[in-house]
This record gives C-alpha cells, sequence and structure tokens, in this order.
C-alpha cells in the first residue's frame, strides 16, 4: 500500500480508527485503575505468577523457533476470531468487547509490571517487548476496523450506507485482512528471537 492509498484509507475511515483507539484507551484505562485497587493479598498473587512465568521464560530450554510457533499460532487464533466476527451481521459487537479487553489486559499488565519490579527493570523489559506489542496493536486496530466495517456492510446490505467501502465483498475483505499476517509474523519473529536476549 503506497503512501496515497495508506492517506485515502485514513480519511476515508477515520471516525472508526478514532472510535476503535477510543474503546482501546478506555480499556488500558480501566485495566489500569482494576489493578490499582485490588487487595493486597491479590496483587502478591499476581507478583509471584508474574516472576514465575518470566523466569520459567528465561530458563526454557525451548528454541527459539519453538517460541516463534507458540508465538505466532497464540496471535493467529486471536486475529482470525476478529476477521470470523466481522464476517457475522453482528460481528461488531463482540469485536467491540473484544477491543475493550484487549485494553485492559494491557493497562492491568503495564500496571502489574512496575508496582511489581523496580522502574529500570520494568522499563527494559517494556521496550524489549514494545515493538511487538506496536505491531500487534495496529494489527488490532486495522483487523478491527475491517471486522466492524464489513459486518455493518452485511447488516445493512439492503441499504444505501455510502461511507462503507467494502460493500459486503467478502473476497476484498479477507484479501485484505490476510496482509495482516506479514506484521503478525514480524511480531512473533521480535517475541521470539530478540526478546529473549534482552530478558
Amino acid at each position: 500500500m503506497n503512501l496515497y492509498l495508506l492517506k485515502r484509507e485514513l480519511k476515508e475511515n477515520i471516525l472508526i480508527y478514532i472510535f476503535i483507539f477510543f474503546l482501546y484507551s478506555i480499556g488500558t484505562t480501566a485495566g489500569i485503575v482494576v489493578a490499582n485497587n485490588i487487595n493486597f493479598q491479590n496483587n502478591n498473587s499476581i507478583t509471584i505468577y508474574f516472576f514465575s512465568a518470566l523466569e520459567a521464560f528465561k530458563n526454557s530450554e525451548a528454541s527459539n523457533f519453538s517460541i516463534l510457533k507458540n508465538s505466532y499460532l497464540q496471535n493467529l487464533s486471536f486475529f482470525a476470531i476478529i476477521v470470523l466476527l466481522g464476517y457475522a451481521r453482528i460481528g461488531f459487537i463482540f469485536v467491540i468487547i473484544i477491543i475493550l479487553f484487549k485494553g485492559v489486559f494491557l493497562g492491568f499488565s503495564i500496571f502489574t509490571i512496575f508496582a511489581s519490579i523496580k522502574f529500570f527493570k520494568a522499563a527494559v523489559l517494556l521496550i524489549s517487548i514494545s515493538p511487538s506489542v506496536f505491531l500487534l496493536l495496529l494489527v488490532l486496530i486495522r483487523a478491527s476496523e475491517l471486522s466492524i466495517e464489513f459486518s455493518f456492510a452485511k447488516l445493512f446490505s439492503n441499504g444505501n450506507i455510502t461511507f462503507l467501502k467494502l460493500n459486503n465483498n467478502p473476497r476484498r475483505y479477507f484479501s485484505l485482512q490476510l496482509k495482516m499476517l506479514i506484521i503478525i509474523l514480524i511480531a512473533s519473529l521480535w517475541d521470539a528471537f530478540i526478546v529473549p536476549l534482552i530478558v
């Protein structure tokens, strides 16, 4: 996609992108609030679980390719759910719920990391995973935008909805979504080969 097409895409769907980003921000804020208000015992349990998971990851004898496979399959399964939901007439409702949930998870994770370990170590950890998180966030936003738009196109297939560009065209919908697989692969490669070197 060249720069002109990218600008046109953003201009045509700016309202949907703003809506998705707004939902994600609400979810992230809610996750931080929830993490900040859990009691000490639960917070301590989460901290122990977090450190155990981190140590297991660092001490794992699994190969980079094994990590790549697991990471890619996990991200792919989440992506596939969003794509398939877009094919349902009311799938956009569930996509909205998923966006909120992912936001809550991100906010909760960030707060827990900074609350559990020293600032420097937390910063290093977050910086190490930030590229893959950023790429997966782009996939989430783009895939969700397409899913919501296509779901609306199916819901209002008999009406004249001028702002919908997919026009209930499954072939174009899936071809656009498949391009996201490359970004998911790049994010998974980072998790498998770069993050273990840092953490």
